[in-house]
């Protein structure tokens, strides 16, 4: 018998020969998820569910494999925190708390409010003229808003610097028949 018949018997033997329960991650190599059961592994090896395409080698079922798992939005398998897949294995979304720039964010509070410091689609921050009243800060605080209408009027409700109208603030207002910017009466 020659030498290349030899090894292919002697490698069909060993494969066919090896007792499954004596799995080691990584051996023999795997070829599908069907690869990698408890059934052809062993019970031992019950935490290894998926077989990685790259590597060919069975992985645990667990956030970091490469392999979107059942309850996992993603799963790129690098500590890279700011690209499409998050640590936890969360895609990235407006509202979790954490910049994106490449998602074209220019700010996330971590939440979906509107009325705060950055807008739901975390794509703008708030600024007086935006349309949106920030409930967020007192009237002590800069960047408070009283109202916002969103023009540059300062002849109804509320002026361009997002303050409510009033007697005596310099603009006559349409139901004002004079405001000459002072709370003199005369």
């Amino acid at each position: 018998m020659d030498a290349c018949r030899r090894i292919s018997l002697l490698s069909l033997l060993l494969v066919s020969g090896s007792c499954l329960k004596d799995f080691t991650p990584g051996d023999p190599p795997c070829s599908s998820p069907l690869d990698c059961t408890p059934e052809r592994l062993g019970s031992d090896f019950s935490s290894l569910r998926v077989c990685d395409p790259d590597t060919r080698r069975c992985l645990k079922t667990s956030c970091g494999n490469r392999m979107p798992d059942e309850g996992e939005e993603c799963d790129d398998g690098n500590l890279q925190e700011d690209d499409a897949c998050r640590n936890d294995c969360t895609a990235i979304r407006c509202g979790d708390g954490i910049l994106d720039l490449a998602a074209g964010e220019v700010c996330d509070d971590g939440n979906e409010d509107d009325d705060d410091a950055c807008r739901a689609d975390c794509r703008n921050v708030a600024s007086c003229g935006d349309g949106v009243a920030r409930t967020d800060l007192s009237p002590e605080d800069e960047g408070y808003e009283e109202c916002d209408d969103a023009n540059i009027s300062n002849i109804d409700d509320c002026l361009n610097n997002c303050l409510a109208a009033s007697c005596g603030d310099g603009f006559r207002a349409e139901a004002e028949p004079c405001d000459d910017g002072n709370d003199d009466p005369t």
